[in-house]
């Protein structure tokens, strides 16, 4: 995982990017083969396998104090939230899960995802990552139920365990008629 997560694939120009990064572009490209796809994310999820380290540079590419790479590649969490805010169904799903084993039993990176925020519209102001699933969640509604299980998944795991998450989620009237009209 470690050797992995330094290794980097030249892109000529004098430009490397992260292995990482290659391989969630692959996963999150509808151009590519499905079953390409299905082993990238497969790749992916162990790479994040008992690997809090290597979750927390995911977490922290996130973070509003991450400093954007100057070599103008998308970053590992640009890339997850891309996917996660995709129409379409199988790779929402990936950014979903993706995200989801990110934060699978590292409780602490729960509550540093309630700081992630996210400009849609230049026009509006910024939403948090938990409004901006909870929204997409919220607005699926029961269509396509392959995203709505990965937006579930992913919450399942981010309120586990994480009081503040849980608190931010149950602020939002919207949310809970959803819970109680939908589930």
């Amino acid at each position: 995982q470690e050797f992995f997560a330094s290794t980097s694939i030249e892109n000529g120009e004098d430009s490397s990017r992260s292995s990482l990064v290659v391989l969630l572009i692959s996963m999150t490209s509808e151009k590519q083969p499905y079953k390409l796809r299905c082993a990238v994310f497969y790749c992916f999820q162990s790479y994040l396998f008992d690997n809090e380290f290597g979750k927390t540079k995911i977490i922290e590419t996130l973070l509003p104090s991450h400093q954007p790479s100057s070599n103008n590649f998308p970053t590992t969490g640009a890339l997850i939230i891309q996917a996660i805010s995709s129409g379409e169904s199988i790779q929402a799903w990936f950014g979903c899960v993706t995200l989801m084993h990110t934060l699978y039993q590292v409780d602490h990176l729960c509550e540093q995802l309630l700081r992630v925020q996210l400009t849609l519209v230049t026009e509006e102001p910024s939403l948090s990552l938990l409004e901006h699933v909870t929204q997409l969640l919220v607005s699926t509604g029961n269509r396509r139920p392959q995203t709505r299980a990965g937006l579930l998944m992913l919450l399942g795991v981010w309120l586990e365990n994480c009081p503040p998450a849980v608190a931010a989620f149950m602020a939002k009237d919207a949310n809970m008629q959803y819970l109680t009209t939908h589930i």
